[in-house]
């Protein structure tokens, strides 16, 4: 009902759930010596094949949604105004269905550049998850309890991720910082510090020195370690980066309210344009 609905509405859908049933239809086919025959693929309509287009809309199952006719919906690639308003559309169809959603649902928004480029700097990708991490608080305000703290498997706080790619950019204890048991330190080993540690070395939590460590490559490192550095179940992933250069913000909860979807959507991309401002 859903797919012919959108359908009729004039939206591009690729429902993958019907192709899992009209092939769940046929029984297999088996020649006179018992031998299986493959008359190759059954499914009467394509099956996206996990790249994102302009214009196509899929519907399809998600192992995490709990209830009765479980499904997802992935939106095209939308931009602008045009992007919005057919986001607002999509959810009066649903709403007209009689679409629910419970605290098993999730929006997750990816969020990309279409410059030349086409892909964040590495900077730009950490200034964009500290200041996400830094207005935390304010952020749970207008999200489903559900959705805060630990409470939720696939929307895991950010702490570790940010603390990992800062650390790559600047030491967490620089050459010039001094060590984080200072104020504990007697004379002579804060005069040991001052004479050999600035610059050259940095203090860590075994009390020892240790050669600072070079991370002047930050810049040029390939976004697939970036990636490699969260998890996909953070509540802000970068794991999308290598893949599709985007960052995907998966912390609000499911909802068929077009404004707060749209709402949503507009706070991250100001989110996302003024962090990279700010870098």
């Amino acid at each position: 009902i859903v797919t012919w609905t959108l359908r009729n509405a004039g939206f591009n859908v690729n429902d993958q759930l019907q192709c899992e049933e009209e092939d769940q239809d046929y029984e297999d086919e088996y020649d006179d010596d018992g031998e299986l025959i493959d008359n190759g693929p059954r499914n009467r309509t394509p099956v996206h094949t996990g790249e994102y287009d302009a214009d196509t809309w899929i519907i399809g199952s998600d192992g995490s949604i709990t209830g009765l006719n479980g499904m997802e919906i992935k939106s095209p690639i939308l931009s602008g105004v045009k992007g919005l308003k057919e986001i607002r559309r999509l959810t009066y169809y649903l709403n007209k269905l009689g679409v629910k959603v419970n605290t098993s649902c999730g929006l997750h928004v990816h969020v990309g550049i279409t410059n030349a480029e086409n892909k964040f700097k590495n900077e730009e990708v950490v200034t964009i998850l500290r200041r996400y991490l830094d207005n935390q608080a304010e952020i749970d305000t207008f999200l489903a309890r559900s959705r805060r703290g630990t409470r939720n498997t696939f929307c895991q706080p950010i702490n570790t991720l940010v603390e990992t790619l800062e650390g790559a950019i600047t030491p967490a204890f620089g050459p010039e910082a001094p060590p984080r048991n200072w104020t504990s330190m007697s004379p002579s080993q804060r005069s040991h510090w001052i004479s050999y540690g600035q610059g050259q070395y940095y203090w860590e939590s075994d009390c020892r020195y240790h050669t600072k460590p070079e991370f002047n490559d930050f810049a040029n490192m390939p976004l697939t370690r970036i990636a490699m550095a969260g998890q996909h179940y953070d509540r802000v992933s970068v794991s999308s980066l290598s893949k599709y250069g985007t960052i995907e913000f998966r912390q609000h909860h499911g909802t068929i309210n077009g404004a707060k979807i749209t709402n949503w959507i507009i706070f991250l991309l100001n989110h996302v344009e003024n962090s990279r401002k700010l870098y």
